[in-house]
C-alpha cells in the first residue's frame, strides 16, 4: 500500500498497486501525521486545549522540533513532536506505542506524483484505517 497526501489540498489516496485500486482520503484520515497547527501549536485544535502545553524545543533527526503534551479523550497524556518548519508530526507517544517519521529530505518531484495514476479504480471496501479515524 502507498499513501499519497497533498496537504495544501487536504486530499489524497491510499493506493494498492498490485490490484490497481485506491481509496480517497482526506484531512481526518491523516490528522495523526499532519496535526492541525495554529501559529505552530496543536493546542487550539485538541480535544482539551486548556490541558495542552509546549514542553521543549529540541532537535530530532537533524530537524528542529517542538515537544507538546496533549490530553486525549480518555484523559491520558499524549506526547507529540512537531517539525518547526514542515508542520508535521515527527513523533507521537501514545500509551505504550510510539510512531516516528525519519529520513525526511526535501527534493523536487514531478506534478504527476500528485495525480491519481491512470488505470486505478475505486476499491470496493472501506479501509479499517479510514473507519477508525472518522
Amino acid at each position: 500500500m502507498v499513501t499519497v497526501y497533498i496537504a495544501s489540498q487536504q486530499k489524497g489516496w491510499q493506493l494498492f498497486p498490485e490490484a490497481k485500486l485506491y481509496l480517497d482520503i482526506g484531512e481526518k484520515q491523516v490528522s495523526t501525521f499532519l496535526p492541525r497547527l495554529t501559529n505552530g501549536s496543536p493546542c487550539p485544535n485538541t480535544q482539551h486545549p486548556a490541558d495542552c502545553k509546549m514542553l521543549v524545543k529540541e532537535s530530532m533527526g537533524g530537524r528542529q522540533a517542538t515537544k507538546w503534551l496533549l490530553i486525549n479523550q480518555h484523559g491520558e497524556p499524549v506526547y507529540v513532536w512537531t517539525d518547526n518548519e514542515l508542520g508535521i508530526a515527527l513523533r507521537w507517544e501514545i500509551e505504550n506505542v510510539t510512531y516516528e517519521v525519519s529520513g525526511i529530505h526535501e527534493t523536487t518531484v514531478s506534478d504527476s506524483m500528485f495525480e491519481l495514476p491512470s488505470g486505478y479504480t475505486p476499491a470496493p471496501w472501506k479501509s479499517t484505517f479510514l473507519s477508525q479515524t472518522k
